[in-house]
């Protein structure tokens, strides 16, 4: 299987090609909680174990041009 580094160093190639394709655009992602904290722990070293214990299942984050992430729900 992957290891979670090996699936965040595949999710912020994908995040990279996005955001060199779509410059000054929103983008969208949707996945499982625990992709999505591998990736953001990777802008926030606080994104922890705690941090995906206590998703909402949905929840929505968001991570703006400034590395900054804001939980919306």
């Amino acid at each position: 299987g992957e290891s979670n580094q090996q699936a965040q160093q595949r999710g912020l190639a994908l995040l990279h090609e996005l955001e060199s394709k779509h410059q000054n655009e929103e983008i969208i992602i949707s996945s499982h909680g625990n992709l999505i904290c591998i990736l953001l722990s990777a802008f926030d070293s606080s994104i922890d174990y705690d941090f995906w214990c206590s998703l909402s299942m949905p929840d929505v984050l968001v991570l703006d041009k400034d590395e900054k992430i804001t939980r919306l729900l």
